[in-house]
C-alpha cells in the first residue's frame, strides 16, 4: 500500500547523538498502513515530496534549524544525512505529507501517544582547536595575569577549549601547555601548572 506516516520507522546514531561539523547519518524506512515496508520505486520521486526532515534546537537565544539531505536507497529506504554546527539538544523531526509545520510526525508503529518523532539529539563539541579557543584573567583579580605581575606571587588565567565551529568543550582531557618566556633571555623560561576542571 502508499507509504503511512504511523508505521514508518527510523533508525541510526544520528538520530541521537552527533559531533559538531562531522556528518551525521540515519535511516527512514517508509512501511504501509499494515507495517509492511515499501517496495514501490521511488527513484522517479523527489525524497521532500515524502518526507521532510529537520533538525532544530535552540542556540544562544537563537534558533538553529539544519535540514536533512535525503538520499533513496532502495526498497522505500532512505539515508538522511546531515551536519550539525553548534552544540546542544536539539529534535531531529521526520514528517510525511505538507510542510514543516502541517506534516505528521512519523509513530514507527507506536501509536499517536508514544510515537517517535521529534527524536530527542544531543549535539557534542568536536575537537579542540587552536585558533578558537580562549585565554583571560579573571575579573574579580586586582591584576590581569596575562600581562603582568609581582615577582614572588601566584596568578592565574582561564583557558576555554573550543572546537573548530566556536563550541566550547564540555569534557576535559586536552593537553594544554603554558609557558612564559623572558623577553631580553630567552633561556629564562617558567612553565606554568594547567588544571584541567574538565
Amino acid at each position: 500500500g502508499a507509504a503511512y506516516y504511523p508505521y514508518t520507522d527510523a533508525y541510526g546514531e544520528g538520530l541521537t547523538h552527533a559531533v559538531s561539523g562531522t556528518p551525521a547519518v540515519f535511516y527512514v524506512q517508509t512501511k504501509d498502513s499494515m507495517g509492511n515496508n515499501k517496495t514501490t520505486d521511488f527513484e522517479l520521486v523527489a525524497p521532500a515530496d515524502l518526507l521532510k526532515v529537520t533538525v532544530n534546537g535552540i542556540y544562544d537565544n537563537t534558533k538553529a534549524i539544519y535540514y536533512a539531505d535525503l538520499e533513496y536507497q532502495g526498497d522505500g529506504l532512505f539515508k538522511a544525512t546531515y551536519t550539525p554546527l553548534r552544540t546542544g539538544d536539539f529534535n531531529v523531526n521526520i514528517q510525511m505529507g505538507g510542510d514543516i509545520d502541517t506534516g505528521l510526525h512519523i509513530h514507527c508503529g507506536l501509536g499517536e501517544t508514544d510515537k517517535c518523532s521529534p527524536f530527542d539529539l544531543t549535539v557534542v563539541p568536536g575537537p579542540t582547536v587552536p585558533m578558537y579557543s580562549e585565554v583571560e584573567s579573571p575579573s574579580i583579580e586586582v591584576m590581569d595575569y596575562l600581562v603582568e605581575a609581582v615577582a614572588g606571587e601566584y596568578g592565574y588565567f582561564y583557558i576555554q577549549a573550543k572546537d573548530a565551529f566556536g563550541n566550547n568543550q564540555i569534557t576535559g582531557g586536552d593537553d594544554f601547555q603554558v609557558t612564559f618566556t623572558n623577553t631580553d633571555d630567552s633561556t629564562i623560561v617558567y612553565r606554568g601548572n594547567v588544571d584541567d576542571h574538565g
